[in-house]
């Protein structure tokens, strides 16, 4: 494995230790299976419910059950985020692992896994703009 190799799996491992500490986490209202984003915390300290104005602002308002909210929310990991988080750090350090090589063979196959790993984010890129 040469020097370039070792720096780019030494990263990867570096960023998925760090993606597996500082876990995506997301409020949930049990009345209205609304669902927001409560942002990145430490794997330990789950982000709190904050006061109800503060969470009307998250919500927007929008389906709200005024006599239990926020009573109603609680605090839980974002696995949907997760998910591709993982396989994105994955397909990029393997992408950039066979791209590393000296073959031309090897050199394509990282190409696709490349392609393979910012695919769906280019696609979410042109959707959501």
């Amino acid at each position: 494995m040469n020097l370039t190799q070792q720096i780019v799996l030494g990263t990867g491992i570096v960023v998925m230790i760090l993606s597996e500490l500082f876990l995506p986490w997301r409020y949930v209202d049990d009345m209205t299976s609304a669902e927001r984003s409560a942002g990145y915390h430490f794997i330990t300290s789950q982000p709190a419910v904050k006061s109800r104005d503060e969470m009307l602002k998250i919500y927007g308002g929008a389906h709200i059950v005024d006599s239990v909210f926020p009573q109603s929310v609680h605090v839980s990991v974002d696995k949907r985020r997760l998910f591709p988080q993982r396989l994105f750090i994955l397909l990029i350090t393997v992408g950039l692992l066979l791209f590393s090589k000296s073959s031309r063979s090897w050199k394509t196959m990282g190409i696709l896994a490349l392609c393979l790993a910012l695919l769906p984010l280019a696609a979410w890129f042109l959707l959501a703009h």
